[in-house]
């Protein structure tokens, strides 16, 4: 299968290595000619959790920079246009979203090219879909865990799993059309590269399940400058966690999003599940970049904020984090 990955991150370069060590057709987009140039001459080598390091050789995927008009200094538009992706995977970040990026893709996909994103947070899905006229846009949500090394290397927090679906908003009636084979093709694909992946029929309730840990978990370890297991010792911060939680909660119900398990369960159970995660807004605020908090705590102010409702300390961990960004 053509796939096309846009952004060879931690998320990017892991789900890009090995789908390639798979035998898939992989071409990364990077946004730095120096990252191409190593991917191409260096291969990509993983280090799993358990020590071992899977290295891929070179040589089994191709390389272009992203640019406006989608096109890098090494191939014409119109040699692109003989390979159009069945699959483009959007991986990088929320924080990295540019109008350049989203023209960009127009000029990558063809017309049954299918678009699946991997970003933490709302807000990105139906603003693709818009700059792209409409196309029907996927969401990956996933439970892998990786952090970058270099150009070409990253660590694999341990095996998660991960769900493809489509929003409500995005389907409207077309839900069956999930079961298709392209999306079919994409599972095995998945499937064969290590990742366990199931296709969902509800992924409205994922992205939200998604959003409230995340809301709790990233923006507390990137203040506190701790793994995710940390925020479980100490008193103050278990009574930090159950009050993040219990206002996520509220706004939930106001909204009229249902969750099947207690938040604060299912908060501590990811903590427990990560202890020694670094999460990914406390690599960002280490390493002086900006986050995706305005996609994570932001958007969940402004979805209470919808229904007449503020969240004090959500909106506290938002503006202390986006204070923080260079």
């Amino acid at each position: 299968m053509n796939i096309h990955i846009v952004g060879a991150g931690a998320i990017g370069l892991l789900y890009g290595g090995y789908l390639a060590k798979a035998g898939e057709k992989i071409t990364f987009w990077t946004r730095k000619e120096a990252q191409r140039r190593v991917l191409l001459e260096q291969g990509i080598f993983i280090e799993e959790a358990d020590g071992s390091t899977v290295k891929i050789e070179e040589g089994q995927w191709t390389a272009r920079v992203l640019k406006q008009d989608g096109c890098d200094d090494n191939d014409a538009e119109e040699g692109m246009r003989q390979e159009v992706p069945e699959w483009i995977l959007i991986a990088v970040k929320q924080s990295h979203f540019e109008e350049n990026m989203i023209s960009a893709l127009s000029h990558i996909a063809g017309p049954d090219t299918r678009i699946a994103c991997l970003q933490n947070g709302i807000g990105h899905i139906d603003k693709i879909s818009r700059r792209l006229g409409g196309r029907p846009v996927y969401t990956i949500i996933t439970t892998e865990g990786s952090t970058r090394l270099a150009d070409n290397g990253v660590r694999r927090a341990g095996l998660g799993e991960s769900r493809l679906g489509m929003s409500k908003a995005q389907a409207g009636s077309g839900l069956d059309a999930l079961h298709d084979r392209s999306t079919e093709t994409l599972l095995n694909a998945l499937r064969k590269a290590g990742f366990p992946t199931l296709l969902s029929n509800d992924i409205d309730k994922d992205i939200y399940r998604k959003l409230l840990i995340n809301s709790v978990i990233n923006p507390l370890t990137a203040i506190l400058r701790v793994p995710n297991g940390d925020l479980l010792v100490g008193k103050e911060r278990m009574t930090m966690v159950r009050l993040l939680c219990a206002e996520a909660e509220r706004a939930y119900r106001a909204c009229g999003i249902s969750l099947d398990d207690d938040a604060f369960e299912m908060v501590a159970g990811v903590c427990r599940s990560t202890s020694s995660n670094t999460s990914s807004m406390l690599g960002d605020v280490l390493h002086h970049r900006a986050t995706e908090v305005d996609a994570i705590n932001g958007q969940l102010v402004g979805m209470a904020e919808s229904v007449g409702m503020d969240l004090p300390m959500h909106r506290t961990l938002w503006l202390l984090v986006k204070s923080m960004h260079p």
